[in-house]
């Protein structure tokens, strides 16, 4: 092996430099004389533990009184009628993944045993509007049974209920698919359909009978490893791809319950990828399930022993039906009731079954990238020289007024190539800029839609100066647009808000009413739609940054005018689609990856609920080698040093918002959260911080992450595809690794 690098980290000033000749190897090591506090956080559900891979994997099932039905060269699978229970064999290694045993145990009721073998559940609405639900095994239900080479035909009729469905169960290779058949679906009598689950109950365990973790995509992602039964008050449960503004906002809870204002509180990482995966032994037994049809209704739940049941499990919920506030009252009041219509879809989901080094969540990650690469998805990323720089500059904003709220300018374009000299002068020129603010009126002044340029900070020349300065130094410049949501005085509420299902205007409102804009209204998405193509004929020389669009995902109930989360959706990406070759996103969802370039803001931890236990980058294994991401604003908190470590250990690129003002003329306009900007302020952080980063990550441009593996409490190890290891120690202690030294509170980088 060759030792390349070795660096040090610190917050902001760099005090010492020791270069040193060594036999064989070039070392370079950096001493900050800066406090440090990343020790406190290695055991911390912030980081990912270290696995246990030597332990030998029994199984919790058998196959006794199950038949064999289908198999082919990976797979076997076992069918137990009593049931309506499955076993599946890994041939590979010859393990039994299954549910509870055939006998109910009496920590189950008959309702809980039934969903916990069943190939299929259902949850319902009855007559009276209550939730219940009944599983494939119950007596009550009807069902027909055809089983033929590879895949199994079920019909199942719910007579008291007047519901039928049917779905298929079909092996192919390494997976196996659940599909319910198209416009199966019946309701016949008083009872709704509200959810339906397929082997909810995969791969289930009782507290730390063995060892091993469920994987939720909450964020970056999480791991939730098995342990001894808490009391905790509910599970892991949120809706693939966030929240549906059209309905669920009005189930949300209004606040955190403190006594201070949640203004300040960080919005809570969402699901951006429609997966989640079980592993029995990390590196020996794991299961991979993608939510192939019908993610956009779909909630990932997982629950670990003590939550409802003594079990540890994890699914995916399609949710035909909700309940919502039904206003009977002028002033807003009302009562629960389902949804009328049920939501169209045609749910599938694939259990994809993995084996050996990849039966881990690295594994499971890169097994996902490979998914998304045949599907044409996720392709090649740009290669650089150097890694890029993302800068969101404020161009303009109101300010509060007595009579009036004036524009406030903050940075000009003429300022901003200012900018440019300054950080080209220290070598850093490969900088993606999203300038904010560039049109008539500013942020939070112009009109929804306004697409003309405010002639204060710069006219449309000037603009295109400006990106043609950037693209000579391999730089690119996107005009910021928030296509999806305006306060109050930015757009006509009764034309362009979006209508929820309870006929109310669809919006957030912050708890601070001192605030210029405490409320954020929603935009119907036809008039989104509206703005995407204007923006794209108007001003075709220019790249986009559009924030809110990629991970907002919401139902319009306006009257006579309906349209569905999923015609959302498929409006959106066929809109996005149609972009030029750059296009950058803030936290997009899965499926608008295959057009997006550039994606601000990713993730780089979980929502810290108690019960998840690590934090894995999941999120940057797939992404890594396709499109280029970057961390959140580190000047607006993620610049400690062990924020700098966690961006070189997710192959993560370093991101600032900043402006020419100064930190103070901030006040009185809605830019007052962001408490240090200027430009003059963060510019050696800047340039100390993209210097360790591109000292980490550039040995590694263009690679793809091939395993993140903790090697020892607080050490990581990531290999990439170009034979490139990068260690990672937030220890205070160095580490002796591959003929090298991994420095405390630093990184090596060292090739095979």
């Amino acid at each position: 092996m060759r030792f390349i690098k070795i660096g040090i980290l610190a917050l902001f000033v760099l005090c010492i430099a020791v270069i040193v000749q060594a036999a064989g190897r070039r070392e370079t090591n950096y001493v900050f004389n800066v406090p440090d506090t990343s020790v406190v956080e290695i055991n911390s559900n912030r980081h990912t533990q270290a696995e246990k891979t030597d332990q030998k994997i029994q199984g919790l099932v058998t196959l006794d009184e199950f038949e064999k039905k289908l198999e082919n060269d990976t797979l076997e699978i076992w069918f137990n009628e009593k049931n309506a229970s499955i076993r599946i064999v890994d041939k590979r290694s010859g393990y039994i993944w299954g549910f509870v045993g055939v006998d109910k145990p009496d920590n189950l009721n008959k309702s809980w045993f039934g969903m916990a073998n069943s190939l299929c559940t259902i949850e319902y609405y009855d007559k009276k509007e209550a939730e219940k639900k009944v599983s494939l095994s119950a007596s009550e239900i009807k069902k027909e049974y055809q089983w033929n080479v590879d895949t199994l035909e079920c019909k199942l009729n719910a007579e008291k209920l007047g519901i039928e469905l049917a779905f298929t169960m079909t092996l192919k290779d390494d997976h196996l698919t659940f599909s319910v058949v198209e416009d199966s679906l019946k309701e016949n009598g008083n009872s709704k359909i509200k959810s339906l689950y397929f082997i909810p109950f995969l791969g289930t365990t009782q507290e730390a009978e063995i060892d091993g973790y469920m994987f939720v995509p909450d964020g970056s992602g999480a791991l939730l490893r098995y342990g001894t039964a808490m009391e905790y008050s509910s599970g892991f449960s949120k809706k693939v791809y966030g929240a549906d503004m059209g309905i669920d906002l009005l189930e949300s809870a209004s606040g955190m319950m403190a006594s201070r204002s949640d203004d300040y509180l960080v919005e809570e990482p969402q699901v951006l990828m429609p997966i989640y995966g079980i592993v029995h032994g990390p590196e020996h037994n794991g299961v991979l399930a993608v939510l192939d049809e019908g993610e956009e209704y779909a909630t990932i739940m997982a629950n670990v022993s003590g939550i409802t049941t003594n079990y540890n499990w994890v699914c995916a919920r399609f949710d035909y039906r909700q309940s919502y506030m039904h206003p009977t009252t002028k002033a807003g009041n009302g009562i629960y009731k389902p949804q009328e219509t049920a939501n169209k879809m045609k749910p599938q989901i694939s259990f994809y079954f993995l084996a050996g080094e990849n039966a881990d969540y690295s594994g499971m990650a890169v097994y996902y990238r490979e998914l998304l690469e045949e599907k044409g998805v996720l392709k090649a990323e740009r290669i650089d020289n150097s890694v890029p720089l993302h800068l969101d500059l404020i161009g303009a904003d109101v300010k509060k007024g007595f009579l009036y709220n004036p524009l406030k300018v903050f940075t000009k374009t003429k300022e901003a190539e200012r900018i440019l000299t300054e950080l080209d002068g220290e070598g850093i020129t490969n900088i993606t800029m999203a300038y904010k603010g560039w049109q008539d009126g500013g942020i939070n002044g112009a009109k929804f839609a306004e697409l003309d340029f405010e002639s204060r900070v710069g006219k449309k020349n000037d603009f295109l100066s400006l990106k043609e300065r950037l693209e000579e130094n391999s730089g690119r410049l996107f005009l910021y647009l928030n296509p999806v949501t305006a306060n109050t005085e930015q757009l006509n509420k009764a034309r362009q808000s979006l209508v929820t299902i309870s006929k109310s205007y669809a919006r957030i409102k912050r708890a601070d009413n001192q605030l210029m804009f405490p409320e954020s209204f929603f935009i119907k998405p036809s008039i989104v739609l509206n703005l995407l193509e204007d923006s794209r004929e108007k001003l075709d020389t220019f790249a986009f940054a559009y924030d809110n669009l990629g991970y907002r995902l919401y139902a319009d109930y306006t009257r006579n005018h309906w349209v569905t989360r999923q015609e959302t959706k498929e409006l959106f990406e066929e809109s996005v689609a149609l972009t030029q070759d750059n296009l950058a996103l803030y936290s997009p969802n899965q499926y608008l990856w295959q057009y997006t370039t550039e994606y601000f803001n990713v993730p780089m931890v979980n929502s810290q609920y108690l019960y998840e236990t690590d934090t894995v980058p999941f999120l940057q294994i797939v992404l890594k080698g396709s499109i280029d991401y970057y961390a959140p604003y580190a000047n607006q908190g993620y610049y400690s040093t062990n924020s700098i470590l966690k961006m070189i250990e997710y192959g993560t690129y370093p991101s600032f918002i900043i402006t020419e003002a100064l930190n103070y003329e901030l006040t009185d306009t809605p830019q007052v959260d962001l408490f240090t900007v200027n430009f003059d302020d963060w510019k050696n952080s800047i340039l100390n911080i993209h210097q360790r980063i591109n000292e980490a990550l550039l040995p590694v441009e263009g690679a793809k992450m091939i395993e993140h593996k903790v090697i020892t409490p607080g050490v990581v190890r990531i290999l990439y595809n170009n034979g490139i290891n990068i260690y990672v120690n937030y220890t205070t202690k160095d580490l002796k690794v591959d003929n090298g030294t991994v420095p405390a509170l630093g990184f090596a980088v060292i090739e095979r």
